[in-house]
This record gives C-alpha cells, sequence and structure tokens, in this order.
C-alpha cells in the first residue's frame, strides 16, 4: 500500500485487477478502497461476503 488511498481505491475498482490483489486491499484498504471492492462488478462473490461480514462487525 503506496498510502495513497486514491490510487488503492482506483486499483480495487479495476476489473482487470488479479482476486489476489483485490484480496489484499480487501483486508489492508481503508474504507474507500471496500467501497471501490464493493462496486467492482469482478470482485468474487466470497469476498464481498467477507467484507460485509467485517463492516458489520466492526460497528
Amino acid at each position: 500500500m503506496s498510502g495513497n488511498s486514491r490510487a488503492v481505491a482506483a486499483v480495487a475498482s479495476n476489473n482487470h485487477a488479479p482476486v489476489e490483489i483485490l484480496e489484499f486491499i480487501a483486508s489492508r484498504g481503508d474504507a474507500a478502497a471496500r467501497q471501490a471492492l464493493i462496486l467492482n462488478e469482478n470482485t468474487p462473490p466470497e469476498l464481498l461476503v467477507t467484507l460485509i461480514e467485517r463492516s458489520t462487525d466492526s460497528e
């Protein structure tokens, strides 16, 4: 993670980003990156479930 939140969110929203990168961003990205993952149509369903579970656990 470069420390540039906008760059990480841009990668997270990239439909051609490898699943491994999306998983890494899901585990270490900020809220903007996680939102981009949710909106990315190529984010695997199981990763979406993980993101949702994490967000409900932190509430």
